[in-house]
């Protein structure tokens, strides 16, 4: 098996997705581990270096470790999780709504990292649905002082039913079991010459950036391959049109051109008249004719497209002119 067929792997197999997830991953194209990956963020929030209880500041995006000291849970409609946490500098609260799920997860004693917007509540809440991170289960094994390094988390588009939070979780876990398949196209000299990471760094760095300028390099290669193999299928297109396709052969007289003229209330210009001669050329051939005719509003291009379609009628072939906008095939017509 060829290393990147892993990449097509049924993205059921994700850690973290199974059957119901695969259904409303697919509601927005995914099926693949490859589609999957190629999931990319819309943008990323940055978090402050962790901080102590005693720092916090309201309305900050800020990093938390410390310890689970109780936990109480309250089923209803929305089910609610409050835990009681604490560092060296005091203790807080912090509440979960709708994720009963983390009662499996949660145990008192623990060591988390939590993520989170900070803000101040009557009840002495600091945070609501923070992400959060299970360090251990002793708190003597791990370190909660406060660290100098910003944080960095993609946030991506969102997908019914599922939460922000457990798409970063699914796209992750796909990065560790199937990264090992993600193979680079490119030869080292070209990556080098123009200053780009391997492909493999640019996913790694696209999803799960240490800084945002992880995340801009990441983007510079994925803009680069677009327009890369954009650019190469032009030429491949050029290629089979050149050397493969064949197209039947218009033929043009002075006849036709009278004929067609007499249809124009106005006589060409000189640049009208230059163009349809070239066009009259590559009609003229038997390989397919690809033009792209430019000029400012007004100079008579849609008049050299008529006289080119009415060069394919004379020689009994029929015509279609397509137009990008309703508005504008009306003025066609």
């Amino acid at each position: 098996m060829n290393n990147s067929d892993g990449l097509e792997t049924d993205v059921r197999f994700v850690k973290g997705v199974g059957p119901q997830r695969a259904k409303l991953l697919e509601n927005v194209g995914i099926k693949t581990v490859r589609q999957l990956i190629n999931f990319f963020p819309i943008r990323y929030e940055l978090f402050e270096p962790v901080k102590k209880l005693s720092n916090l500041i309201a309305g900050e995006n800020v990093i938390i470790r410390a310890k689970i000291d109780d936990i109480r849970v309250t089923y209803g409609r929305w089910g609610r999780i409050i835990a009681t946490i604490t560092d060296k500098t005091g203790y807080a609260t912090v509440r979960w709504f709708n994720s009963l799920f983390l009662t499996n997860k949660l145990k008192t004693g623990q060591v988390v990292e939590l993520q989170g917007k900070v803000h101040f509540g009557n009840d002495g809440t600091i945070m609501t649905n923070p992400r959060i991170r299970v360090l251990s289960q002793d708190s003597e094994h791990t370190k909660t002082d406060e660290q100098t390094e910003t944080a960095v988390y993609a946030i991506y588009p969102s997908i019914k039913g599922i939460f922000p939070k457990a798409v970063s979780s699914i796209i992750s876990n796909a990065l560790d079991a199937f990264g090992q398949y993600i193979e680079e196209w490119h030869n080292e000299q070209l990556l080098r010459k123009n200053n780009l990471i391997h492909i493999r760094q640019a996913y790694e760095w696209i999803h799960r950036p240490s800084n945002i300028g992880q995340s801009k390099q990441a983007r510079l290669r994925f803009a680069y391959d677009e327009l890369f193999f954009m650019q190469m299928g032009i030429l491949l297109s050029q290629q089979q049109r050149q050397h493969v396709s064949e197209a039947p052969k218009l033929n043009w007289n002075k006849t036709i051109d009278a004929r067609i003229r007499r249809r124009i209330p106005f006589t060409l210009t000189k640049a009208q008249d230059r163009v349809i001669k070239e066009i009259i050329a590559d009609l003229n051939s038997n390989k397919p004719m690809c033009r792209l005719l430019q000029g400012d509003v007004g100079a008579g291009k849609t008049v050299v497209a008529l006289y080119a379609a009415l060069i394919a009628v004379a020689n009994h072939k029929q015509v279609a002119i397509m137009a990008p906008t309703e508005i504008l095939a009306n003025q066609h017509y």
